[in-house]
């Protein structure tokens, strides 16, 4: 598989993934950035966000070249509202209106977080 011009090898396949939609935060960079490029090379829609726009948008118009279907907005986690209404700050296509129209499943977490849990 070639995500981005880098040759990866395929290790397993898991056609579950395929047509599936997996949301990721601190997507744009390291381990996040190769989840969101493995899930993509597996079939997966992926919609990810992370505070570096620059990273996130390479990665982002990287897989669609590829023909994934992915999408990337920027956000900053840790400064995100503790409560229901901090998905609010995120834009329409992966905000709270996003979830009547796909279900995120996996959901993976990769940003860095502050403060008590």
């Amino acid at each position: 598989m070639t995500v981005g011009a880098i040759e990866q090898p395929v290790f397993a396949t898991y056609p579950s993934l395929r047509g599936r939609t997996a949301f990721l935060s601190g997507g744009a960079s390291g381990l996040g950035a190769e989840f969101v490029s493995q899930l993509a090379g597996q079939g997966a829609r992926v919609a990810f966000i992370d505070i570096d726009l620059d990273r996130g948008e390479a990665l982002e118009q990287a897989l669609r070249d590829d023909g994934a279907d992915a999408l990337f907005a920027e956000c900053d986690v840790p400064t995100a509202a503790p409560d229901d209404t901090s998905s609010q700050q995120l834009p329409p296509p992966i905000g709270p209106d996003a979830a009547e129209e796909a279900r995120c499943s996996p959901l993976r977490t990769n940003s860095r977080c502050s403060g008590p849990i």
